[in-house]
């Protein structure tokens, strides 16, 4: 049973936050492409150098993704929604070394329902441990 969440009484900073507009769920092949083009794009504007410099200092890191989805649309699983090319990108960014384990500790996943006269997006946010 969960009693606490890992970030429990630690001291998170908030380094960098960013938004993809449009949410993916995972496909074969080369049809994600478009998508993690999007979020290559997205990450490479938010991570600047002083924003690469600040998370250097941080012992690990917990990344909160909130998807602003339709629910109506077919396989709208939470698990479904492409999220690794946001962890990928953040390592070829230099933000954190990789993101083993070592490094991401959390990775906190929700959806929020968007209403109908709202877009689809990804909303990631990343904090740091010192």
């Amino acid at each position: 049973m969960l009693d606490a969440l890992l970030i429990t009484g630690e001291r998170l900073t908030k380094l960098v936050s960013l938004t993809v507009a449009g949410v993916h769920t995972e496909q074969y092949g080369s049809r994600n492409l478009p998508w993690d083009e999007r979020v290559a794009e997205e990450v490479g504007r938010a991570c600047s150098a002083p924003v690469i410099q600040e998370a250097g200092r941080y012992r690990w890191f917990a990344l909160h993704a909130r998807w602003f989805v339709h629910e109506k649309y077919y396989k709208r699983d939470l698990d479904n929604l492409r999220l690794k090319p946001v962890l990928d990108n953040l390592t070829v960014a230099c933000f954190w070394p990789d993101d083993h384990v070592e490094h991401v500790r959390a990775i906190y996943n929700e959806a929020c329902p968007a209403a109908p006269s709202e877009s689809e997006r990804l909303e990631i946010a990343v904090y740091g441990v010192l």
